[in-house]
Protein backbone atom coordinates (compact mmCIF):
# COMPACT_ATOMS: atom_id res chain seq x y z
CA UNK A 1 0.00 0.00 0.00
CA UNK A 2 1.02 3.54 -1.32
CA UNK A 3 2.26 5.13 2.10
CA UNK A 4 0.27 8.23 1.31
CA UNK A 5 -2.88 6.50 0.86
CA UNK A 6 -5.03 5.69 3.58
CA UNK A 7 -7.35 2.78 3.89
CA UNK A 8 -10.97 3.01 3.66
CA UNK A 9 -13.10 2.38 6.72
CA UNK A 10 -17.20 2.23 6.87
CA UNK A 11 -19.19 2.41 9.57
CA UNK A 12 -22.61 2.54 11.43
CA UNK A 13 -25.26 1.11 13.11
CA UNK A 14 -26.68 -2.51 12.06
CA UNK A 15 -28.67 -2.47 9.02
CA UNK A 16 -27.23 0.61 6.94
CA UNK A 17 -25.76 -1.71 4.61
CA UNK A 18 -21.79 -1.36 5.10
CA UNK A 19 -20.91 -5.01 4.02
CA UNK A 20 -23.23 -4.15 0.64
CA UNK A 21 -21.76 -1.00 -0.09
CA UNK A 22 -18.02 -2.01 0.87
CA UNK A 23 -18.43 -5.36 -2.04
CA UNK A 24 -20.12 -2.71 -4.77
CA UNK A 25 -17.31 -0.14 -3.63
CA UNK A 26 -14.51 -2.93 -4.16
CA UNK A 27 -15.54 -3.72 -7.65
CA UNK A 28 -15.65 0.34 -8.18
CA UNK A 29 -11.64 0.18 -6.68
CA UNK A 30 -10.32 -3.13 -7.84
CA UNK A 31 -6.67 -2.14 -6.56
CA UNK A 32 -8.35 -2.57 -3.18
CA UNK A 33 -8.63 -5.38 -1.24
CA UNK A 34 -12.53 -5.83 1.24
CA UNK A 35 -11.94 -6.64 4.85
CA UNK A 36 -15.42 -7.15 6.50
CA UNK A 37 -14.33 -6.93 10.16
CA UNK A 38 -16.73 -9.93 11.43
CA UNK A 39 -15.76 -11.91 8.97
CA UNK A 40 -11.66 -11.50 9.53
CA UNK A 41 -12.75 -12.15 13.01
CA UNK A 42 -14.74 -15.46 12.70
CA UNK A 43 -12.23 -17.18 10.05
CA UNK A 44 -9.49 -16.59 13.02
CA UNK A 45 -11.37 -17.98 15.24
CA UNK A 46 -13.19 -20.64 13.62
CA UNK A 47 -17.16 -19.46 15.55
CA UNK A 48 -19.40 -17.38 13.88
CA UNK A 49 -20.66 -13.57 15.89
CA UNK A 50 -23.16 -15.24 17.85
CA UNK A 51 -20.99 -18.00 19.14
CA UNK A 52 -18.12 -16.24 20.01
CA UNK A 53 -20.74 -13.67 22.05
CA UNK A 54 -22.20 -16.32 23.90
CA UNK A 55 -18.88 -18.10 25.01
CA UNK A 56 -16.72 -14.89 25.61
CA UNK A 57 -19.00 -11.82 25.93
CA UNK A 58 -18.82 -9.07 24.33
CA UNK A 59 -15.74 -7.35 25.91
CA UNK A 60 -13.56 -10.10 24.55
CA UNK A 61 -15.21 -9.68 20.96
CA UNK A 62 -14.88 -5.95 21.48
CA UNK A 63 -10.79 -6.88 22.14
CA UNK A 64 -11.02 -9.39 18.88
CA UNK A 65 -11.79 -6.12 16.89
CA UNK A 66 -8.86 -4.12 18.23
CA UNK A 67 -6.59 -6.70 17.75
CA UNK A 68 -7.40 -7.24 14.44
CA UNK A 69 -7.64 -4.09 13.56
CA UNK A 70 -4.32 -3.46 15.10
CA UNK A 71 -2.68 -6.99 12.85
CA UNK A 72 -4.62 -5.68 9.88
CA UNK A 73 -3.31 -2.12 10.09
CA UNK A 74 0.70 -4.19 10.89
CA UNK A 75 0.86 -5.50 7.35
CA UNK A 76 2.93 -3.08 5.15
CA UNK A 77 2.71 -5.14 2.44
CA UNK A 78 -0.84 -5.90 1.98
CA UNK A 79 -2.94 -3.98 -0.70
CA UNK A 80 -5.01 -1.04 0.18
CA UNK A 81 -8.10 -2.05 2.08
CA UNK A 82 -11.95 -1.55 1.92
CA UNK A 83 -12.73 -2.04 5.58
CA UNK A 84 -16.48 -2.94 6.63
CA UNK A 85 -16.47 -2.32 10.31
CA UNK A 86 -18.97 -3.73 12.58
CA UNK A 87 -21.48 -1.65 14.51
CA UNK A 88 -20.77 -1.72 17.59
CA UNK A 89 -16.55 -1.44 16.90
CA UNK A 90 -16.46 2.22 17.80
CA UNK A 91 -17.73 1.89 21.31
CA UNK A 92 -13.92 0.75 21.92
CA UNK A 93 -11.96 4.15 22.64
CA UNK A 94 -9.01 2.62 21.17
CA UNK A 95 -10.50 0.89 17.63
CA UNK A 96 -11.88 4.61 17.53
CA UNK A 97 -8.03 5.96 17.71
CA UNK A 98 -6.96 3.13 15.03
CA UNK A 99 -9.67 3.90 12.58
CA UNK A 100 -9.07 7.69 12.73
CA UNK A 101 -5.55 7.35 12.35
CA UNK A 102 -5.12 4.72 9.67
CA UNK A 103 -8.01 5.28 7.45
CA UNK A 104 -10.22 7.98 5.17
CA UNK A 105 -13.81 6.90 7.93
CA UNK A 106 -17.09 7.35 6.14
CA UNK A 107 -20.26 7.15 8.19
CA UNK A 108 -23.50 5.38 6.78
CA UNK A 109 -25.96 7.78 8.53
CA UNK A 110 -29.70 6.27 8.70
CA UNK A 111 -32.99 7.51 10.85
CA UNK A 112 -34.34 4.61 12.90
CA UNK A 113 -37.22 4.25 10.23
CA UNK A 114 -34.49 3.47 8.01
CA UNK A 115 -32.51 0.71 10.09
CA UNK A 116 -35.60 -0.46 11.21
CA UNK A 117 -36.63 -1.27 7.49
CA UNK A 118 -33.38 -3.17 6.41
CA UNK A 119 -33.35 -4.96 10.36
CA UNK A 120 -36.97 -6.45 10.25
CA UNK A 121 -36.71 -9.68 9.53
CA UNK A 122 -32.92 -9.90 9.87
CA UNK A 123 -31.82 -9.59 13.05
CA UNK A 124 -31.29 -13.28 13.69
CA UNK A 125 -27.45 -13.71 14.35
CA UNK A 126 -27.27 -10.08 15.54
CA UNK A 127 -26.36 -10.30 19.35
CA UNK A 128 -26.31 -6.89 20.39
CA UNK A 129 -30.23 -6.92 18.88
CA UNK A 130 -31.07 -9.80 21.25
CA UNK A 131 -33.04 -8.82 24.16
CA UNK A 132 -31.40 -10.24 26.44
CA UNK A 133 -28.18 -8.44 25.24
CA UNK A 134 -27.81 -5.53 27.60
CA UNK A 135 -27.01 -2.26 26.13
CA UNK A 136 -24.05 -0.74 27.62
CA UNK A 137 -23.53 2.74 28.51
CA UNK A 138 -20.34 3.10 26.98
CA UNK A 139 -17.77 6.32 27.85
CA UNK A 140 -20.26 8.33 26.50
CA UNK A 141 -22.11 8.10 30.11
CA UNK A 142 -19.20 8.84 32.43
CA UNK A 143 -18.15 11.93 29.99
CA UNK A 144 -15.54 10.69 27.62
CA UNK A 145 -13.69 13.77 26.65
CA UNK A 146 -13.32 12.97 23.36
CA UNK A 147 -17.09 12.08 22.44
CA UNK A 148 -18.18 15.95 23.73
CA UNK A 149 -17.65 17.35 20.33
CA UNK A 150 -18.29 15.68 16.83
CA UNK A 151 -14.40 15.16 15.12
CA UNK A 152 -16.18 14.61 11.48
CA UNK A 153 -14.95 17.28 8.93
CA UNK A 154 -17.55 16.65 6.08
CA UNK A 155 -20.81 15.92 5.10
CA UNK A 156 -20.70 14.19 1.66
CA UNK A 157 -24.26 14.34 0.72
CA UNK A 158 -24.81 18.04 1.01
CA UNK A 159 -21.39 18.57 -1.09
CA UNK A 160 -19.64 20.82 1.25
CA UNK A 161 -16.12 19.89 1.66
CA UNK A 162 -15.63 21.81 4.93
CA UNK A 163 -19.13 21.63 6.84
CA UNK A 164 -18.65 20.62 10.28
CA UNK A 165 -21.08 18.29 11.82
CA UNK A 166 -22.10 19.11 15.14
CA UNK A 167 -25.15 17.23 16.32
CA UNK A 168 -24.75 16.24 20.16
CA UNK A 169 -27.53 18.49 21.57
CA UNK A 170 -29.57 15.59 21.83
CA UNK A 171 -27.65 13.85 23.43
CA UNK A 172 -25.98 15.98 25.41
CA UNK A 173 -28.64 15.51 28.82
CA UNK A 174 -29.19 11.50 28.08
CA UNK A 175 -28.66 11.15 32.18
CA UNK A 176 -30.65 13.88 33.18
CA UNK A 177 -33.82 12.49 31.13
CA UNK A 178 -34.88 10.18 34.14
CA UNK A 179 -33.88 12.79 37.09
CA UNK A 180 -35.39 15.51 35.66
CA UNK A 181 -39.01 14.35 35.95
CA UNK A 182 -41.14 14.02 39.38
CA UNK A 183 -44.83 12.36 39.81
CA UNK A 184 -47.43 14.45 41.54
CA UNK A 185 -50.03 12.29 43.94
CA UNK A 186 -53.45 14.38 44.90
CA UNK A 187 -54.89 13.32 48.06
CA UNK A 188 -57.42 11.27 47.49
CA UNK A 189 -61.50 11.97 48.98
CA UNK A 190 -62.44 8.69 50.79
CA UNK A 191 -66.05 10.34 50.29
CA UNK A 192 -65.43 11.38 46.53
CA UNK A 193 -63.45 7.54 46.35
CA UNK A 194 -66.49 6.02 47.33
CA UNK A 195 -68.72 7.07 44.30
CA UNK A 196 -66.23 6.37 41.59
CA UNK A 197 -67.31 2.79 39.78
CA UNK A 198 -64.65 0.38 40.23
CA UNK A 199 -62.52 -0.90 37.56
CA UNK A 200 -62.99 -4.68 36.60
CA UNK A 201 -59.46 -6.68 38.07
CA UNK A 202 -58.69 -8.13 34.25
CA UNK A 203 -58.47 -4.19 33.18
CA UNK A 204 -56.68 -3.07 36.26
CA UNK A 205 -53.79 -5.73 35.29
CA UNK A 206 -54.16 -5.66 32.13
CA UNK A 207 -50.28 -6.38 30.48
CA UNK A 208 -49.18 -4.51 27.37
CA UNK A 209 -47.13 -6.80 25.10
CA UNK A 210 -45.33 -4.35 22.48
CA UNK A 211 -45.04 -6.24 19.10
CA UNK A 212 -41.62 -7.21 17.81
CA UNK A 213 -41.18 -4.47 15.09
CA UNK A 214 -41.96 -2.22 18.40
CA UNK A 215 -39.49 -4.18 20.56
CA UNK A 216 -36.61 -4.30 17.67
CA UNK A 217 -37.65 -0.29 17.35
CA UNK A 218 -36.74 0.27 21.06
CA UNK A 219 -33.48 -1.70 20.95
CA UNK A 220 -32.05 0.37 17.93
CA UNK A 221 -32.81 3.48 19.44
CA UNK A 222 -31.44 2.44 22.42
CA UNK A 223 -28.39 1.40 21.10
CA UNK A 224 -28.30 4.53 18.88
CA UNK A 225 -28.60 6.92 21.72
CA UNK A 226 -25.14 5.64 22.89
CA UNK A 227 -23.23 4.77 19.66
CA UNK A 228 -24.68 8.03 17.42
CA UNK A 229 -21.69 10.56 19.17
CA UNK A 230 -19.59 7.56 18.57
CA UNK A 231 -19.96 7.48 14.84
CA UNK A 232 -19.45 11.28 14.69
CA UNK A 233 -16.44 11.18 16.87
CA UNK A 234 -14.86 8.76 14.59
CA UNK A 235 -15.54 9.56 11.24
CA UNK A 236 -13.93 12.05 8.77
CA UNK A 237 -17.21 11.99 6.48
CA UNK A 238 -20.52 11.59 6.31
CA UNK A 239 -23.15 9.85 4.08
CA UNK A 240 -26.92 10.30 4.87
CA UNK A 241 -28.31 7.20 3.11
CA UNK A 242 -31.58 7.22 3.58
CA UNK A 243 -33.79 6.68 0.43
CA UNK A 244 -29.99 5.87 -1.45
CA UNK A 245 -29.55 2.45 -3.02
CA UNK A 246 -26.24 0.46 -1.86
CA UNK A 247 -24.55 1.48 -5.44
CA UNK A 248 -25.51 5.31 -5.16
CA UNK A 249 -24.20 5.25 -1.50
CA UNK A 250 -20.86 3.09 -2.82
CA UNK A 251 -20.50 5.88 -6.16
CA UNK A 252 -20.80 8.07 -3.35
CA UNK A 253 -17.79 6.91 -1.22
CA UNK A 254 -15.73 6.51 -4.49
CA UNK A 255 -16.69 9.98 -5.55
CA UNK A 256 -15.20 11.47 -2.46
CA UNK A 257 -12.03 9.09 -2.26
CA UNK A 258 -11.49 10.37 -6.05
CA UNK A 259 -11.64 13.93 -4.66
CA UNK A 260 -8.96 13.13 -2.05
CA UNK A 261 -6.24 12.03 -4.03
Amino acid sequence: MSCNEKDISLIGFMGCGKSSVGKILATLLPECRLIDLDTYIEEKQGKNIPEIFNEYGEAAFRRMEREALEEIFRDPDRPRAILSLGGGTVTSGQCRQLIRRHTDCFYLRATTDTLLSNLEGHSEGRPMLSSVQPVRLDALMVGEPSLTKSSATDDVTKGDSNAETMHFDKFSDLSENSSNSTSVVKPVNMADKAAEPVAEPAEAHRTVIPSKREALRHRIESLMQTRSPQYLATAHHIIDIDGLSFAQIAEAVEDNILNIR
